[in-house]
Order: structure tokens, then sequence, then C-alpha cells
């Protein structure tokens, strides 16, 4: 925490790039800091995605967004990977520290699980049929890479304009994955890096 804010570098680009009436997924929510943060700036013609699979945050969540009157933040319940199944997350001790994962380790064997629902984000919003999502921030404990598998006519369509990834390097090497493998994903589709943000320049 800095000057009262969470991570202040990924809140000033979140908050310099969503603009009124805006689209916003957060992909890995939490107690929805993000999710808040946005729904203010997109206001009530736009429209806030908190994709959060704990079930013990989503009444923190919805706690949250009443208590700030937001009204437009929809909370999926879901894990995103890059195909539809049931998996097991390692749930941290600690709720707001963002530490739960899919990803196998020794120091989480007594943590407690819970069987999760994974969907992908081409299933997902093709139900929406959006034409444009301005911003995508995964922050996902090393499911970065699956989750853009995933959603892979996003991506080709450019529907997703900007994207924000917090790379978790130790369990993306644990799935034998790296971070380079997500960013010459994007490349792929057309995404490049400029401060920290992905964004989709071809044409």
């Amino acid at each position: 925490m800095k000057d009262k804010y969470y991570e202040p570098q990924m809140t000033t680009q979140i908050l310099e790039i969503l603009q009124e009436g805006d689209i916003f997924i957060d992909l890995g929510g939490n107690e929805g800091y993000f999710s808040i943060l946005a729904s203010f700036k997109v206001g009530n013609k736009g429209r806030v995605y908190c994709i959060e699979p704990q079930n013990r945050l989503w009444e923190i969540i919805l706690r949250n967004a009443n208590k700030n009157n937001c009204y437009n933040i929809k909370i999926v319940p879901f894990a995103i990977a890059d195909k539809i199944e049931e998996v097991t997350i390692s749930l941290s001790p600690s709720i707001n520290t963002g530490s739960s994962t899919f990803v196998s380790e020794k120091r989480r064997l007594f943590w407690e699980t819970q069987k999760i629902n994974c969907t992908t984000l081409d299933c997902l919003f093709s139900v929406e049929q959006f034409t444009t999502i301005k911003l995508i921030k995964i922050d996902i404990e090393g499911y970065e890479y699956l989750a853009l598998k995933g959603g892979r006519t996003l991506l080709e369509n450019q529907v997703i304009k900007n994207i924000i990834i917090e790379f978790h390097s130790l369990q993306l090497e644990k799935l034998g994955q790296s971070t380079d493998d997500v960013i010459h994903f994007l490349n792929h589709y057309g995404y490049v890096e400029v401060n920290g943000i992905y964004t989709c320049v071809k044409d």
C-alpha cells in the first residue's frame, strides 16, 4: 500500500486507460479493489466483470461493491483457462494476498482446497457479443498463458484493446511455460508492450 493505493502503478494504468462507457475485465478480482476503481471510472454506461473463482471472496466483493454503490459490476464465479474443466485450487491462508493458485507446490500441501469450474474467455464473452473490451487485467498466479490461449478468438478479432498482466514466472515455469511464451503469444496476435501495457496495433 502506498499513498492509500494498492499497486499504484497498475492503479494508475487502469485509471488512465478506462473512460466512461468502457468494458473492463478484472481477471483475478480477489476482493474487488480494481473492479471498484474501474466501476467509478466507466460509470453507469460501462460494465465491469470481476472474475474470481474463490467462493470465500464473493461475499466480500459484493459487500465492497454495495458499500461503494457500484452496481455495474458482475461477479463471474469461474476460473479462466484454455479449456472447460474442473480443477482444484489451493487456498492461501490469507485471502488478501492473491497467492491462491492451481499450481502444485509442497508448501501448499496443507492449505485448504476448493473445486473450481474453468471456462475460457472466448466461451464467457461469446454470449455478450462485445465488439470492444477496452481493458483486461490479468493476475491469476501462473495461469496467465492458459487464460490468454482460451481467448484466441477475442484476440484475433481485436475485441480486447489493452491488456495488463501481472506475470508469475515461478508458477508459469511449474506449468512448463514462461513469461516469454506469453509475450510471444501476444505478439503473434498483434499486441505490443508499451510501458507495461499490451496494446493491439494489428491492422
